[in-house]
C-alpha cells in the first residue's frame, strides 16, 4: 500500500574501514533478510558486501572477492552474488554465502562455459575485455535446497540455467533480449521467467526498456 514500514540509519564511519572509505560510497541493491537486517555492496575503493543491523550498525562483512551488481536469496537466506576475480580484471563468476556472509560456494562463468564445452563462445572476439558482465544470478527457490540459478549474461545477451551442484549447464538463452539485466523466475516449477531488457547495443543509450 506504499506505507513506510521502517527505516534504517546508516553509520557510515561505523559500517566502512579506513581502507574503505571514500569521498564517495555507493550502498547497491539491499537485500532484506527475516531478521530486519540488509545486506548490500558497497562500492568505495574495494567492492564489499556487507551485513548491516536495523539500527544501521555493521554486522559482518565479506572482503574476499570484488562483488557487484544484484543480489538474490534463496529459502535458507543464502545470499547469492557475482564477483570479479580481482580488481581490473572483469572475469566474472558468482558466489553463495550464508546469512553471516561466510562463503560456501564459488563459480566462475568461464570455466562453466570451459566444462560444458562452449569453450569456443567464451573465446569470441566481441567484448573479449568483458566477455560476460554478469548481472543477476536468480536462485531456483525449490521445496528444497536450492541448486540451480539463472545467470543474466549481459555481454552475451543470454540467459543461462546452471545446476552448480552438478556443474551443468540445463539451457542457454540467447538474443532474447539486448544486453538485459534482471532475470526473475515467475511460478513454482522455473518454466516462466521474465527479463528486464536493457534493449541497447554497445554503450550507446536504449531508447525504451522492454520486459520479455
Amino acid at each position: 500500500k506504499q506505507k513506510l514500514l521502517y527505516k534504517w540509519y546508516l553509520n557510515i564511519e561505523g559500517l566502512l574501514d579506513k581502507e574503505n572509505l571514500t569521498t564517495t560510497n555507493r550502498m547497491l541493491h539491499p537485500l532484506l533478510l527475516s531478521d530486519g537486517s540488509l545486506i548490500v555492496t558497497n562500492v568505495g575503493k574495494k567492492n564489499q558486501i556487507l551485513k548491516i543491523s536495523p539500527s544501521g550498525n555493521l554486522i559482518s562483512t565479506n572482503k574476499e572477492f570484488v562483488f557487484h551488481h544484484s543480489l538474490e536469496v534463496d529459502q535458507q537466506e543464502n545470499i547469492y552474488a557475482p564477483i570479479h576475480k580481482e580488481l581490473g580484471n572483469p572475469s566474472d563468476g558468482f558466489v553463495i554465502l550464508d546469512k553471516e556472509l561466510n562463503l560456501l560456494k564459488k563459480v566462475f562463468i568461464e570455466d562453466i562455459y570451459k566444462k560444458s564445452g562452449l569453450e569456443y563462445l567464451y573465446y569470441s572476439p566481441i567484448p573479449f575485455v568483458d566477455p560476460f558482465h554478469l548481472n543477476d544470478v536468480q536462485p531456483f527457490i525449490e521445496n528444497s535446497q536450492s541448486r540451480i540459478v539463472l545467470l543474466s549474461l549481459r555481454n552475451k545477451s543470454s540467459i543461462m540455467a546452471y545446476n552448480f551442484q552438478d556443474e551443468k549447464v540445463i539451457w542457454i538463452l540467447n538474443g532474447y533480449a539486448t544486453m538485459q539485466h534482471d532475470v526473475d523466475i515467475l511460478n513454482a516449477d522455473g518454466s516462466h521467467i521474465s527479463i528486464f531488457d536493457n534493449n541497447t547495443l554497445g554503450k550507446k543509450e536504449t531508447k525504451f526498456n522492454i520486459f520479455t
